[in-house]
């Protein structure tokens, strides 16, 4: 994991503005969710929150050169704030990253006894409620496979309804940090969370409480990942349950 400025690459640079930016064309053509926030997370969600820590601990090195910030009423170059920031977050963002690490690679190997020790870690390491939101979704991931056990199921429950929980402070925040994903109050990312609940409620046959996660979705202006989003969802539960 690198801290402080990043190593520039002008082949990187170029490959990313050609062929790149070509390919991205292709795959959104074909897949309109490809490249829209939260869909990293979906697909990779181990990485999707190594790259999230990665880009809080270093800086590009075109923004470090003659740019200059306003710290307390001291001028600082960028590359002294990025070194400034990483000597005060340093301890914190490389155990995460490091955790997050050995959890991806756990997934990986199919290791969830390990998988779960790395990210009790990486969640006692949390320090605010971005880093336990992609610390909870984790969790979701991970208890989720492992579903036939009772105890990981109620587990992956639990998890759920935290993140759930906290998404009014989750908005919050995560709209200070990017605002550019708030549009006319409703945050433009995807929540995991909702939806796997929503499943897990529906197959457990708890269709009421299933149309209640749709519909606290639907009120904070969420989307799935399916065609007809929480509406087409609520609808299908609520024909489920009539016929109870």
């Amino acid at each position: 994991m690198k801290f402080g400025i990043r190593k520039p690459s002008i082949s990187k640079k170029i490959k990313a503005r050609t062929t790149g930016k070509a390919k991205k064309a292709v795959k959104n053509a074909v897949n309109p969710l490809y490249g829209k926030s939260g869909m990293g997370f979906v697909n990779d969600p181990g990485k999707a929150v190594y790259n999230k820590v990665y880009n809080k601990t270093s800086i590009g090195a075109d923004k470090a050169v003659g740019v200059v910030l306003n710290t307390g009423g001291k001028q600082q170059s960028a590359g002294n704030y990025a070194s400034s920031a990483y000597d005060s977050h340093q301890n914190d963002a490389k155990a995460i990253t490091e955790y997050y690490g050995q959890y991806s690679s756990a997934i990986m190997k199919n290791d969830y006894a390990s998988a779960e020790k790395y990210l009790t870690l990486a969640e006692n390491a949390s320090t605010n409620i971005i880093d336990l939101h992609y610390c909870y979704n984790s969790w979701i991931e991970l208890t989720y496979k492992q579903r036939e056990n009772p105890h990981y199921l109620n587990l992956c429950i639990e998890y759920c309804k935290k993140d759930i929980d906290m998404f009014p402070a989750f908005k919050k925040a995560y709209a200070q940090e990017n605002p550019a994903l708030l549009k006319d109050g409703i945050l433009l990312i995807r929540l995991p969370s909702f939806q796997q609940l929503a499943i897990i409620y529906e197959k457990q046959g708890e269709f009421q409480q299933a149309i209640e996660i749709c519909e606290m979705a639907i009120s904070y202006g969420l989307s799935d990942s399916t065609k007809g989003g929480f509406e087409g969802r609520l609808e299908k539960l609520r024909k489920k349950q009539m016929k109870q």
